[in-house]
């Protein structure tokens, strides 16, 4: 089963705020002649909402058979049920594979590095219930 990453407002605030800038950024340029700025407002479109609309639509979590698979912008990460120690919800604002500030802990041992990934399902306790089931499952 496969869950969306929850979005929380500060994200669309992120976007519309480097949106307003590009754009000021662009109208600036034609106003003052300043070409530079004409630039400046492109890349800030381009890398600043563009990125984070690229976020937005590949960031979720799928509980496959054996596996919890994190989707991202890059190559998605697989975790086996059987590696994962802890899943604890948390409330944390670091970077992460998460659009919400409102996560799951993930701690779970890769080979022998104990890592910890943050994640922010939808339904986040229909999706720890399903977690713990397919976790004991493979136990």
């Amino acid at each position: 089963m496969t869950y969306k990453s929850k979005t929380d407002w500060w994200f669309y605030a992120t976007a519309g705020i480097m949106t307003v800038l590009g754009l000021l950024s662009i109208v600036l340029s034609f106003i003052q002649g300043m070409w530079i700025n004409l630039f400046l407002g492109i890349w800030i479109l381009i890398l600043g909402p563009g990125f984070l609309y690229g976020a937005w639509r590949s960031t979720r979590y799928t509980l496959g058979d054996s596996a919890l698979l994190i989707h991202r912008m890059a190559k998605p990460i697989e975790i086996p049920y059987t590696h994962i120690q802890r899943v604890r919800p948390v409330r944390s604002y670091l970077a992460s594979n998460a659009l919400s500030a409102d996560r799951l802990e993930i701690v779970f041992m890769n080979g022998k590095a104990k890592e910890i990934y943050y994640i922010s399902p939808e339904n986040r306790e229909e999706f720890m219930s399903l977690l713990d089931e397919k976790r004991s499952k493979t136990k």
